[in-house]
């Protein structure tokens, strides 16, 4: 595996990233350090990695793993339950969020397993899973990358990282998305259970906690691993 940097990026490698990643990224919330550290991380991985992603969304994080290193295997889970999605937006974040469905589907397509599938299906080691609330998938594979990005609560929150994190190798990165202590505690995007899993994963000697410019990911590299 590359030796990664997490030092602020140079205008060179902003530069680099915007010309070699994934047109796909665009369908993503995310910001531009969240984008750049999914597309460093994927690339540095050797021939024959896996990465899983839970909370799959529109697919902007695996369209960029994927596109970043066509030599893993892409693993990318979500409910795809656009009902349930619109009711925890406003209505400014619902009318972008139409858009974006829009601009991924096309004209009145919603957020589906098939849209999705259809969307990524230029990338074929990205395979897309049907995900059902509180029962864990069967897999047998150990993880050189893993992104969690569902619902960033409990009991879910906690029952993905039970199941997963013991899957991921030495040497492996886990992500966990929307880690915003810095924003206000009544923030509607300020997640307490994200918050608390951090706490718990920095108390562990098993993993190192890395920070990367303007990112909410909360990023861990495990640099130990009990059997």
């Amino acid at each position: 595996m590359k030796k990664l940097s997490f030092d602020e990026p140079t205008k060179e490698e902003i530069d680099i990233f915007l010309k070699e990643s994934s047109p796909l990224k665009e369908v993503g919330l995310s910001s531009l350090g969240d984008r750049l550290i999914v597309h460093k991380i994927a690339k540095s991985l050797p021939y024959g990695s896996v990465a899983v992603e839970i909370g799959t969304h529109l697919g902007a994080f695996s369209a960029i793993i994927a596109h970043a290193n066509r030599q893993i295997a892409v693993h990318t889970y979500d409910i795809y339950d656009d009902e349930s999605r619109s009711l925890r937006l406003n209505e400014r974040e619902y009318a972008e969020y139409r858009a974006r469905c829009e601009w991924a589907f096309g004209k009145g397509q919603k957020l589906t397993l098939d849209n999705v599938t259809k969307f990524l299906s230029r990338y074929d080691n990205i395979t897309v899973h049907k995900a059902i609330e509180g029962i864990n998938p069967s897999f047998e594979h150990e993880i050189d990358m893993f992104i969690e990005d569902a619902s960033h609560k409990n009991p879910q929150l906690q029952q993905t990282l039970d199941f997963w994190i013991p899957k991921i190798k030495l040497g492996g990165f886990l992500l966990i998305h929307d880690y915003a202590p810095h924003k206000s505690i009544n923030h509607r995007h300020r997640y307490i259970d994200v918050e608390s899993a951090v706490d718990e994963l920095c108390k562990s000697d098993e993993w190192l906690l890395w920070n990367y410019h303007d990112s909410i990911f909360a990023i861990f590299e495990r640099v130990k691993k009990q059997y």
